[in-house]
């Protein structure tokens, strides 16, 4: 599981936190229409939002994914209706219920970057669930508040702000990740052409890095890491090759077939050495039945 995982994580217990505290505090001011809105907002978002996140984590086994979002959505409704009364807090479970089971089902169909996104989006709206709390109980007149047109400008201006920041600390420790790994291992093509190295950390179904830049007619030691607890492989198939040569038992090759084909067992890894021919783009992938289509797909960039 990736540091960002462990960061959604984090911070769904965190409005869950949040919003049972401001529930109690709110709730002398807040009406039982506006605590039901509350508490289905709440527990809609956070079910979706661990139901995409467990749904990608355990593709394949959809009961316990669906099982565990369900038990999240719940617990942060109840948490948050509980000082709210019995209506908020039913339609709150209620809602956490089925936010957790479509978003389980969501994340057992798409792929991991597609799930990551969604789950950047569904997190920003669980985040912005808790600005109801100041702005229901301040408006006592909703005909002078809510239905001036500009008033909408607020909530979109906090989801805009609240999403960017999201994706900019993403994709900069995705930056960070990558630099480290190129100057550790020998990832970056622009230093080291001669190895090239892939890992495969436990239950990402992504390569790192995801695209990689060899030289044309230069030999090239192309190194797997596998750190899963499953096998994993990758395949380069239309580039034209030779001098190919494997120095472990894991790896393999199709050369009369004009592929290269690579295989590591779960926690090893295997590597080979060849010299691409010809400049292009070329596209590799991982062989085992499913992993491509949950996202393990890379791009070899061949160069002149």
């Amino acid at each position: 599981m990736t540091v960002f995982y462990y960061f959604v994580i984090s911070s769904i217990a965190i409005v869950t936190l949040l919003g049972g505290l401001f529930a109690y505090i709110k709730r002398k001011q807040l009406r039982n229409m506006q605590g039901m809105v509350l508490t289905m907002t709440i527990g809609m978002n956070v079910g979706l939002t661990s139901g995409v996140l467990f749904g990608v984590l355990l593709q394949g086994n959809l009961y316990v994914s669906t099982l565990l979002s369900i038990m999240v959505g719940t617990i942060a409704s109840i948490v948050c209706g509980i000082s709210l009364g019995l209506l908020p807090s039913i339609e709150g479970f209620m809602s956490g219920l089925m936010g957790g089971m479509m978003g389980a089902m969501l994340g057992e169909m798409v792929t991991k970057d597609q799930a990551d996104t969604l789950v950047k989006i569904l997190l920003t709206l669980t985040v912005c669930s808790l600005f109801l709390f100041i702005i229901l109980p301040s408006s006592k007149d909703c005909s002078n508040t809510i239905l001036k047109k500009r008033w909408y400008l607020k909530p979109i201006s906090a989801f805009i702000l609240i999403f960017t920041f999201f994706i900019l600390g993403n994709n900069l420790n995705n930056d960070l990740t990558s630099t480290n790994l190129n100057h550790s291992h020998g990832d970056s093509s622009s230093q080291h052409e001669e190895e090239i190295t892939l890992h495969v950390s436990e239950s990402t179904f992504s390569y790192a890095p995801s695209k990689i830049i060899m030289k044309e007619n230069k030999p090239i030691t192309l190194i797997l890491k596998n750190r899963d607890s499953i096998d994993h492989a990758i395949v380069i198939k239309e580039l034209p090759f030779n001098n190919l040569s494997e120095s472990d038992s894991h790896s393999h090759d199709k050369h009369n077939q004009g592929e290269i084909h690579l295989h590591t067992p779960s926690n090893s890894e295997g590597e080979l050495t060849f010299t691409p021919l010809k400049q292009g783009i070329y596209t590799f992938y991982c062989t085992v039945p499913g992993h491509s289509e949950r996202g393990m797909i890379g791009q070899l960039v061949v160069e002149g």
